[in-house]
């Protein structure tokens, strides 16, 4: 089989954002200090961070491994995804790992009780656009 052309890859990339019905809102991760001056990630308030179409797979619960390096150390993490998204290409560079989001929109409607998750491993740019892989957290 060929590989995709830039002109078939961005017809491609333009056809699955035509078809994204849902919306996140993002979080993005700073670098704060606590009371006793050491480094936290922190986030804004939910209702403050920026909204994109996105298309959510809710289907997760694979185990996948990570690469984690540490100085002159380095080891190997399982970590369990429990959801995807898909955004568009155009974003990429604005998300990375820790980041977190809510899903506000499912197929064009409301939710009441977004569902929040953390951004886990670095994001991946495919042919139909940008992928985050999620892990569920409580807010």
């Amino acid at each position: 089989m060929p590989a995709l052309g830039s002109g078939h890859r961005a017809l491609l990339r333009r056809r699955q954002e035509a078809q994204m019905l849902d919306e996140l809102e993002h979080l993005p991760a700073s670098i704060t200090e606590d009371s006793y001056g050491e480094d936290v990630l922190s986030w804004p308030a939910p209702g403050d961070g920026t909204t994109y179409p996105c298309g959510f797979d809710p289907t997760g619960g694979r185990e996948e491994r990570q690469f984690l390096s540490g100085g002159q150390s380095a080891s190997v993490q399982t970590v369990t995804v429990e959801s995807t998204v898909r955004l568009s290409a155009a974003f990429e560079g604005s998300f990375g790992a820790h980041d977190r989001v809510r899903i506000t929109k499912r197929f064009e409607e409301d939710l009441l009780n977004p569902p929040a998750f953390e951004v886990i491993g670095v994001p991946e740019l495919g042919p139909s656009g940008l992928m985050l892989k999620l892990r569920s957290i409580m807010t």
